[in-house]
Parts: C-alpha cells; sequence; structure tokens
C-alpha cells in the first residue's frame, strides 16, 4: 500500500535553499541533489520505515541523501517530510518535534 507523502512548510523551503545555494557553485550538481531527495522522498511512499529511528524517545525518522539529512514522521498511512538539513548540522530533536506540532 502507498503512502501519502505530505511536505511542511519548512522542508519546501529548505529544499528550495538548498537547491538555490548549490546552483551558485555548479547548476548540475543543484539538479542531481534536488532529484536525489525527491527520489529518495518518493521511496517512502513504498517504504516509509527505511528510515533510522533519530531518538529511542522520539517517533522522527532520518534518511541521508548526499550530505543532507531528511527526517520525517510516519503516522497511520502519511509520510510527513519535516525538514531537510546538512549533515554538518546537529540534529535538534526539540526543533523537530515543534516542525511536528505546529502542522
Amino acid at each position: 500500500m502507498k503512502n501519502r507523502v505530505i511536505w511542511s512548510q519548512i522542508a519546501v523551503t529548505q529544499l528550495r535553499e538548498i537547491k538555490e545555494y548549490i546552483s551558485h557553485e555548479s547548476l548540475k550538481n543543484s539538479t542531481t541533489i534536488y532529484q536525489n531527495i525527491i527520489y529518495a522522498i518518493k521511496k517512502l511512499e513504498l517504504f516509509p520505515k527505511i528510515g533510522i529511528v533519530i531518538d529511542v524517545n522520539s517517533q522522527f525518522r532520518v534518511i541521508i541523501v548526499s550530505k543532507y539529512k531528511i527526517s520525517y514522521h510516519v503516522q497511520n498511512n502519511e509520510v510527513i517530510i519535516l525538514s531537510i538539513y546538512h549533515t554538518a548540522k546537529k540534529f535538534d530533536v526539540d526543533e523537530i518535534n515543534h516542525t511536528f506540532k505546529n502542522l
């Protein structure tokens, strides 16, 4: 059964900013990373639990694409994309939880 993917506004904005930032250096790399992120998120429709659980006390998962972490939450038949950020950034469970609660 296919899950429905729902994007938070923050994740949409972050993806757009990532693509724009990389495009200053290389349009080709920007497009490739963008497509890889979209493809990885598309896979979550069929395999929502492929990501690793971020914290034992949370219900959030993460997948890594290139140098970017995609945090998400699986709920019923929905995969909610919460944020997309560079792997150099420390993961903040409180920030992800805040995003989730404000959907």
